[in-house]
């Protein structure tokens, strides 16, 4: 089996439905490591 990385970049999002969202793909039978999530930020 082949693996790899997968980076998510998504638009601005209410953090609650994001983190629901890393649950139900954690919960995938595919994702074989833990979900690592680094939150960018905008500085003014």
């Amino acid at each position: 089996e082949k693996q790899t990385d997968l980076i998510i970049l998504t638009h601005d999002t209410v953090e609650g439905r994001m983190m629901a969202a890393l649950v139900q793909m954690q919960a995938l039978p595919t994702v074989l490591a833990p979900i690592v999530r680094i939150r960018k930020e905008e500085l003014s």
